[in-house]
């Protein structure tokens, strides 16, 4: 897909994802994981998602959304 270095970038996106999501869901540190977040998606959209059509792509366009809505809250 072309993600660097996918060993080290799997687990730790998995590790922001599950423990971010937990700490949006107790309303801890919100800003900062939305940042994180958004960086997530912006990573995705331009490694993985941006080849096969970024518009086609409706769920990386609804999680990008999200990560700003709650960076902004």
């Amino acid at each position: 897909m072309g993600v660097p270095a996918p060993e080290l970038m799997a687990p730790a996106i998995m590790w922001l994802e599950l423990i971010g999501g937990v700490l949006l869901i107790i309303g801890v540190a919100t800003c900062i994981v939305g940042i994180l977040f958004a960086l997530n998606m912006v990573g995705a959209i331009a490694l993985v998602h941006g080849s096969a059509g970024f518009l086609r792509r409706m769920a990386a366009l609804n999680s990008y959304c999200c990560s700003v809505l709650v960076l902004l809250r």
